[in-house]
């Protein structure tokens, strides 16, 4: 968190709210040391998702979410 300050540019943190790795209670910090820090940034963690969403061959119920990752990253490169 103590670099937090030194973001610059925009940051995308996509985050299934199953995710073992990362405890919305990190997450609450991650989105606080953020905002604090006033970095430009949007934080989407997906209701009933586990960690690696994203990949290749993740079980189906994660398709929505990992379409809307898409979506979203597309957008965030494409401004």
């Amino acid at each position: 968190m103590a670099l937090t300050p030194g973001i610059t540019g925009r940051l995308l943190y996509l985050v299934g709210e199953d995710d073992t790795l990362i405890s919305s209670g990190q997450r609450e910090q991650i989105r606080a040391a953020l905002s604090a820090a006033g970095v430009d940034y949007e934080l989407v963690s997906y209701p009933g998702v586990q960690h690696a969403f994203f990949w290749p061959g993740t079980p189906p119920f994660n398709a929505m979410a990992r379409n809307d990752t898409w979506v979203r990253i597309l957008a965030l490169l494409a401004s």
